[in-house]
C-alpha cells in the first residue's frame, strides 16, 4: 500500500513532461508505457505530473500546469521537498538538489548525439551537454541506457563511471495502434513507402526525398512522410513526397500498414523505436546500417545511407524482388516485460536505504 506519507520511502516517477503538449516523441510513449505497468506492479509507486490520468487515478501527485521552459525550476522544488525517494527520470539531466549528496536517481539515457555527432550542436552546446550528463551519471545511484549502443557510448564518453548501469531497451506498445487497418491506399493501387522524421540533420530526410525523387519519374512511388513538417527547415518540396504531420495513432497505423515498407534513413540513433514499431505491424524496414538495430531478416540495411544513390539502389531493388517476411517477436520489448526490469533495478535502490 502507498504509505501515509508520501515522504517515507514511496518511489516516485518523474513524470512532469507527461503534460499534454500536442506533439509528442517517442520518449513520451516509452515513459507513458513502463510508467503505466508500474503502477501495476507496485502499489507504492507514485508519479508526479500536472494531470491525472485515468491509468494513475489515487497514485499522483499533482502539481500545477507551467511553461515548459519553468520545467526544471519545478522539478528541482519537488526533488528537495521529496528527498528521501528514489526518483525515476526519463530524461539526462537531474532537477538541482539543495545537498551536494548523491541522490537516490534512476536517469533513463537514450543517446550522446552531441558528443557522437561532429557539429551536431555548437561547441558551448556540447561542453554543457557533456557537464550535465557527467554531473547526472555521478550523482545517480543507476543510469539506464535503453541499448547495447548507447551503453558502449557513455563507456566511452564517461570512462569513470561508477554508478550502476543497466541495459533495458525501450517496449514496443503496440495497445496504441489498435485498428481495423483500411485498405484505402491499396484499393486505389497507389504505391508509397513511409517514414516518420524528426526535423534535425542527422535524421537524414533531405536524401531519401531526393531519392524519391530520381526514382518517381519511373516508379511512381512516393514517400510519405509523417513528423512536423512546419518545423522542417530546408527541407525539400517534391512531387514524390507528401506530408502528413502528425497523425492520430490510429492513422499512423494505417499509413505504415497499407505501405510498400517502412524507411528509416536516421545517420544516428539511440534504439530506433519506429523500426520496431514498424515490425511489429509486420512491415519490411529499409534502414541506414546501424549497429543499434538488430540483425533480423525484416531489417533490409542500406549501407553508406547519406549517399542519395544508396537508397535509390535498395528502393528499386526491394520493388522488384518478391520478399516473404519472418516472424518477429516482440517478447523482449512488451512494456510489462521491460517495467518488470526497471521494477528490478527501483527496488535495488529502495532496499539499500532501508535502516
Amino acid at each position: 500500500m502507498v504509505s501515509k506519507s508520501t515522504n517515507e520511502r514511496p518511489i516516485i516517477l518523474n513524470g512532469l513532461f507527461l503534460d499534454k503538449i500536442g506533439k509528442q516523441s517517442g520518449t513520451y510513449f516509452m515513459a507513458t508505457s513502463i510508467i503505466r505497468e508500474l503502477l501495476r506492479i507496485n502499489s507504492a509507486y507514485l508519479v508526479l505530473t500536472t494531470e491525472e490520468y485515468d491509468w494513475a487515478s489515487g497514485r499522483t501527485i499533482q502539481t500545477k500546469r507551467f511553461p515548459k521552459k519553468l520545467r526544471f525550476v519545478v522539478e528541482s522544488f519537488y526533488r528537495n521537498r521529496f528527498k528521501r525517494n528514489t526518483w525515476l527520470h526519463f530524461d539526462y539531466f537531474l532537477p538541482l538538489q539543495i545537498l551536494p549528496s548523491k541522490g537516490r536517481d534512476v536517469v533513463v539515457i537514450h543517446d550522446l548525439l552531441p558528443l557522437d555527432i561532429k557539429n551536431s550542436v555548437s561547441k558551448i552546446k556540447k561542453i554543457w551537454f557533456w557537464l550535465q550528463v557527467n554531473r547526472t551519471i555521478a550523482k545517480s545511484d543507476s543510469v539506464i541506457a535503453i541499448s547495447d549502443f548507447t551503453q558502449q557510448r557513455i563507456k566511452y564518453h564517461f570512462a569513470t563511471i561508477t554508478c550502476d548501469l543497466h541495459v533495458i531497451p525501450n517496449p514496443i506498445d503496440l495497445g496504441r495502434f489498435q485498428t481495423e487497418y483500411t485498405q484505402e491506399a491499396s484499393s486505389t493501387k497507389i504505391k508509397y513507402f513511409s517514414t516518420i522524421s524528426a526535423p534535425w540533420p542527422h535524421k537524414n530526410l533531405n536524401t531519401l526525398i531526393s531519392a524519391f525523387d530520381v526514382i518517381w519519374p519511373k516508379t511512381k512511388v512516393q514517400l510519405y512522410v509523417c513528423g512536423a513538417r512546419d518545423q522542417y527547415i530546408g527541407i525539400k518540396n517534391s512531387e514524390a513526397v507528401k506530408y502528413f504531420g502528425f497523425v492520430s495513432d490510429l492513422e499512423l497505423a494505417n499509413i505504415i500498414k497499407n505501405s510498400e515498407a517502412f524507411i528509416a534513413p536516421s545517420l544516428y540513433e539511440g534504439f530506433g523505436m519506429t523500426v520496431y514499431e514498424a515490425l511489429a505491424l509486420g512491415k519490411f524496414v529499409l534502414a541506414s546500417d546501424l549497429n543499434v538495430y538488430v540483425q533480423h531478416p525484416n531489417i533490409l540495411r542500406v549501407e553508406n545511407p547519406a549517399k542519395v544513390r544508396s537508397w535509390t539502389r535498395e528502393i528499386i531493388k526491394f520493388l522488384s524482388v518478391q520478399r516473404h517476411l519472418s516472424d518477429f517477436s516482440l517478447d523482449e520489448l512488451r512494456p510489462k516485460t521491460v517495467a518488470m526490469k526497471y521494477d528490478y533495478v527501483l527496488r535495488a535502490i529502495d532496499a539499500k536505504n532501508i535502516p
